[in-house]
């Protein structure tokens, strides 16, 4: 196996490719995955550009909130199989325009933080759970669509300070919590 920090300081790597049958370790997108029913992370190209989407087996995404943000990811797909974004795991984004969480149920604190790019988010329809300040000081966000129709809980300060943020867009039958 890789020790975890075999490839540390190594910050031009734009895409990691593990060849077919590694038992190990898997590769997505560019991005290297531990072999295993519900892959993890191994390894991220920092120098990665433009959309990512992970692995379709996920079913929870966390990062170390320092390793990425410098990252040059635009646009950001979740697997149909994620259901978890960890506190904390796309802070600082600094290039992050847009997200789309198919079937994502629990945002966590703090989740995409300070992404002053950030202009567009796509709810899942199941989300059930927002944690304070998910959203909080994303100055660009103008547009929100969520067609789930519960009522959201812990949804506490989501949207502080995102200043340009006009349309929130919902299904009729939405039941108001604490959504803003």
């Amino acid at each position: 196996s890789i020790d975890d920090r075999s490839f540390e300081h190594c910050d031009s790597f734009e895409s990691i490719n593990v060849l077919e049958g590694n038992p190990m370790y898997l590769s997505y997108d560019g991005v290297m995955y531990t072999n295993e029913p519900s892959p993890k992370i191994f390894l991220f190209p920092l120098k990665k550009e433009g959309h990512l989407m992970f692995h379709p087996n996920m079913t929870s995404i966390s990062f170390d909130i320092n390793y990425l943000s410098s990252s040059n990811i635009t646009s950001i797909t979740f697997g149909e199989k994620t259901k978890y974004i960890d506190s904390f795991a796309f802070r600082f984004f600094i290039n992050l325009e847009s997200i789309k969480m198919e079937n994502v149920v629990t945002i966590g604190i703090s989740a995409f933080e300070e992404c002053p790019k950030l202009k567009t988010v796509v709810f899942s329809e199941h989300l059930v759970d927002i944690g304070s300040g998910s959203f909080k000081e994303c100055v660009e966000l103008t547009t929100v669509n969520y067609t789930g129709s519960l009522n959201l809980s812990h949804c506490l300060d989501i949207f502080t300070n995102c200043t340009k943020l006009k349309y929130i867009n919902v299904l009729e039958n939405f039941q108001y919590g604490t959504f803003c």
